[in-house]
């Protein structure tokens, strides 16, 4: 294990393998020991999350780590047992919280792309003030990089082409901006279109629906819904 990987915590191990059953998750070995593979690698993610763990024989990780069993046929084995462990309600209470996870990281990423943009044409910051703005963009992206990983591991293969495309499409947007070559009038500049990012997100919200059975109005209040308004009871004494 890399050093500067910390260790799973012990709660969320205890979930991965009794989501297993103390065994192997390769359903034709549940072999004994168990050890807890990342199923797209911690070098990619930096972060233990539930949706990218699971519990193999020490056998099956060594052909996992080797490429002797894909990726691809991991995650179907992952998504076996979230199936077989949790009932529909569970698992769209999952996918839910994954798609509005990764639409509020959108959502903050695509605030700080434009706040960069702004400022580069208002010219109204130091190179200081740039930089933080640059910071916060890069912390928005590895966020919204993060929740599409959950995307990719509990959702199928429409949802996840549709937030991959948005993601790029939004990392191609945020290169630029950071760049310095957007806004730009040049000829050979890449025009950016704010209308089809949103389509994007449409085309994905969509998506979600049809594998959910979520209406797209209910989806929109989950992903704006910012609790109540506090204040203004107009209670006197």
């Amino acid at each position: 294990m890399p050093a500067d990987r910390p260790s799973i915590p012990s709660d969320l191990k205890r979930r991965v393998l009794t989501e297993a059953g103390h065994r192997c998750a390769i359903p034709t070995c549940r072999s004994t020991p168990v050890e807890i593979a990342h199923i797209t690698p911690w070098s990619a993610i930096k972060e233990h999350i539930y949706e990218n763990l699971v519990a193999l024989c020490p056998t099956c990780h060594t052909r996992f780590d080797r490429g002797e069993i894909d990726r691809k046929a991991m995650v179907h084995y992952k998504k076996a047992l979230i199936h077989l462990n949790n009932s529909t309600r569970l698992l769209r209470a999952q996918q839910l919280d994954a798609y509005i996870a990764y639409s509020n990281s959108i959502s903050t990423w695509r605030s700080t792309i434009g706040d960069i943009a702004h400022s580069d044409v208002a010219e109204d910051l130091s190179k200081e003030e740039r930089e933080d703005l640059v910071e916060e963009c890069q912390a928005a992206a590895k966020a919204a990089h993060t929740s599409l990983s959950r995307i990719r591991i509990i959702y199928d293969e429409d949802v996840i082409w549709h937030a991959d495309l948005l993601y790029l499409e939004l990392l191609s947007f945020a290169n630029d901006v950071v760049d310095g070559l957007w806004p730009s009038t040049h000829m050979g500049a890449t025009r950016h279109d704010i209308g089809e990012i949103e389509e994007r997100e449409l085309r994905l919200q969509r998506a979600i629906t049809t594998e959910t059975g979520i209406s797209g109005d209910e989806l929109d209040k989950m992903t704006s819904d910012t609790g109540p308004r506090l204040g203004g009871t107009g209670k006197r004494f």
